[in-house]
């Protein structure tokens, strides 16, 4: 689940421009920045792994300096008050989600590609101690 939180973390930071560590800044009292691009930014990040990933809501939490899942669950319902009364937010949703989305799907197809050239290489493999053990076979019977 890993890829998801950082493929959602670049998503994030390639529209907004808030990096992961900007999310996670102390505010003056020491607790995470409030300041209006970072928390919308983690929103975002926040709604991704929610929706494209299996971690539970305490997890996703920990994510962001050990965050509380109540805080997890304010994030997800503001997300759903702005994504219908606040169109620039939904727009900006709209932006980080396409891009989301073509970053899960590259990732997914060089793994697809990575484990079809790994199942080419074990059955060159197979096929290699498949011909030895023909040969011993062989070899056996003609000692016969």
């Amino acid at each position: 689940m890993e890829h998801i939180i950082n493929l959602a973390i670049e998503a994030v930071k390639e529209i907004t421009g808030v990096t992961f560590e900007q999310m996670n800044e102390s505010g003056p009292r020491g607790q995470i920045s409030r300041k209006t691009n970072k928390v919308e930014a983690r929103r975002l990040v926040i709604v991704l792994v929610k929706d494209n990933s299996t971690l539970s809501l305490c997890q996703i939490g920990q994510v962001f300096r050990d965050q509380d899942h109540s805080t997890v669950i304010h994030a997800l319902k503001k997300h759903d008050d702005y994504t219908y009364t606040d169109k620039k937010y939904n727009a900006l949703y709209q932006s980080v989600l396409d891009l989301f989305i073509m970053k899960l799907d590259s990732y997914n197809r060089k793994n697809l590609i990575e484990s079809e050239v790994y199942r080419a290489e074990v059955k060159e493999k197979l096929n290699f101690h498949m011909k030895q053990a023909e040969q011993c076979i062989n070899q056996l019977k003609s000692a016969i």
